[in-house]
């Protein structure tokens, strides 16, 4: 029983927990965006987290634009044009989100849509956070350049139990 004891001890001396805070990517403070819904990050680790703008949309004179959060540990979001008429082209500056040392994030191009991937630990004001891309009409190909800024906004934070 000692033996049994002393193994236990020597576990949990091995074992530590860590705090992760969890970040999303937020377009609230856009003029003219409209919030489409509300809603919670769906993870199981996710503590103290609240309601949060889970989609977007953006109207321009000829296009929409949708935006919706994703729930993913790496703040990220889709963005697209929801009426099928237009496809959206990522920034053909791949690196526009590289920082000395490393990067804070990247589009994805998949089919019409873009995914954008954000570090969150480049959340501070010092970094740009603007999305740019390129809404293009599947009828003449015009093309229309989007910038569109954003914030790094925190939601809650994950435990994890590491193990040494």
């Amino acid at each position: 029983m000692r033996a049994l004891k002393i193994g236990a001890i020597f576990v949990l001396a091995l074992l530590g927990c860590s705090k992760e805070e969890q970040f999303y990517i937020s377009f609230a403070q856009m003029p003219n965006v409209r919030i489409l819904k509300y809603g919670t990050m769906s993870f199981e680790t996710l503590k103290n987290s609240k309601q949060i703008p889970l989609s977007f949309e953006l109207e321009r004179e000829k296009y929409r634009i949708r935006i919706e959060v994703k729930s993913t540990v790496s703040p990220s979001v889709e963005i697209y044009e929801p009426t099928g008429s237009f496809f959206l082209k990522a920034s053909p500056q791949s690196d526009q989100y590289a920082m000395s040392g490393g990067s804070c994030g990247g589009q994805i191009q998949e089919d019409d849509r873009i995914i954008l991937v954000w570090a969150g630990s480049c959340g501070s004001e010092s970094y740009k956070k603007v999305l740019e891309f390129e809404v293009v009409s599947k009828r003449d190909n015009e093309a229309t350049q989007e910038q569109i800024p954003f914030r790094i906004e925190s939601n809650g934070y994950h435990v994890f139990v590491d193990g040494f």
